[in-house]
């Protein structure tokens, strides 16, 4: 039995179940149900907001149709090379339901899937990724979320007021909640990005402004990430080495 609890809040240990319902042989995963969440009002404010950055409501759909399911492709092949002796068959490679996904691998495949597409269509590429960095912060902050009911991604054991009590079998521990910290950190920057947008003083700003924010929080959260789930090259945190490159360069250009 897997249980959570957040005791310096006030919040007694309760079960959780990575499973929301299921209709006969199907079982739907909390963790599918928050990505798709995510998803969906990502789609839905960014549709409204594509005029603002000069996209045809065509071209926006196109970009969709291609970008978001090559994107959730690139996010599990990048979390499965990451941790490949993990995966003893096709089968467990592609139950993404039980979670697995790496933000890194999706972002590079959407970003190349974006280029080729621009290209095709003819569509300013900076400014589609000013327009995608929104989408994408939002599915970070709901999807994020998924991983909460699969207690996955905490990290070390720490004592802080806002410790996750998390036990597999009987076995307790308090651990930062990191789930709940980068969900935090993209909603803060969301509303940074949001707030000064008319600001930009060149296409392609609010995408550096992104990759700055988030690197830097990822790096800064890597260090607390357990070493469990931690891609390591000898002593090098391979995650947090990209997360702090990517606020360096983007703050530099």
């Amino acid at each position: 039995m897997n249980t959570v609890s957040f005791p310096g809040l006030g919040i007694g240990e309760f079960t959780l179940n990575s499973e929301a319902f299921s209709i006969g042989p199907l079982s739907v995963k909390w963790y599918a149900i928050c990505i798709c969440l995510g998803l969906l009002v990502a789609f839905f404010v960014c549709e409204r907001k594509a005029k603002y950055f000069g996209i045809k409501e065509d071209d926006f759909l196109d970009l969709i149709l291609f970008a978001v399911p090559m994107g959730l492709i690139g996010a599990r092949v990048g979390y499965i090379l990451m941790d490949l002796d993990s995966f003893d068959s096709f089968s467990d490679m592609i139950s993404v339901w039980n979670g697995g996904l790496s933000i890194y691998g999706g972002l590079i495949a959407a970003l190349i899937t974006l280029i080729i597409v621009c290209k095709i269509k003819k569509t300013d590429l900076f400014s589609v990724l000013d327009l995608a960095v929104i989408g994408i912060m939002i599915g970070q902050i709901i999807g994020r979320f998924g991983n909460f009911f699969n207690i996955e991604v905490y990290g070390v054991q720490t004592n802080l007021p806002w410790r996750m009590g998390i036990g597999f079998d009987g076995i307790s521990e308090y651990v930062h909640p990191l789930f709940l910290y980068e969900s935090l950190w993209n909603l803060i920057g969301l509303v940074l990005i949001l707030a000064f947008l008319d600001q930009r003083k060149f296409k392609g700003e609010a995408f550096l402004w992104y990759s700055a924010w988030y690197g830097l929080g990822r790096g800064l959260m890597e260090g607390l990430r357990n070493p469990e789930f931690q891609l390591t090259a000898g002593s090098v945190k391979i995650n947090q080495v990209i997360a702090l490159v990517a606020f360096a360069v983007s703050v530099g250009l």
